[in-house]
C-alpha cells in the first residue's frame, strides 16, 4: 500500500501504477519500463506546469486590465462573456 500511495503522491496515474506494480515484481529485469513510465509522466507534468503558467498569465493580464469602475465596465466580465454587453 505504501508503493500506491506514494505512487500517487507523486501524481502517477492508477493505470501507470499498477504498470510500475507489475514491473516491480520482477526485481531482476532492467528498468528501462519504469524509466519510460516516469519519463512519460514527468512530461505530462510539464505539460500541466505549462498550461497553468499560460493561464496564470491570461488571468493576470485580465486582472491587471481592472480600471475598478462599475460591472458595466468590468473587463473581467466581457473577458468571461464578451457579448454580455451587447
Amino acid at each position: 500500500l505504501a508503493f500506491i500511495r506514494q505512487s500517487r503522491n507523486l501524481g502517477f496515474p492508477l493505470d501507470a501504477v499498477r504498470e510500475l506494480l507489475t514491473l516491480a515484481d520482477d526485481a531482476n529485469q532492467p528498468c528501462e519500463a519504469i524509466d519510460r513510465i516516469a519519463r512519460v509522466h514527468l512530461a505530462e507534468i510539464d505539460r500541466k506546469i505549462a498550461d497553468l503558467s499560460a493561464l496564470r498569465t491570461e488571468l493576470d493580464r485580465v486582472i491587471g486590465s481592472c480600471s475598478h469602475g462599475t460591472v458595466a465596465d468590468c473587463k473581467i466580465i466581457e473577458t468571461l462573456a464578451p457579448r454580455a454587453h451587447e
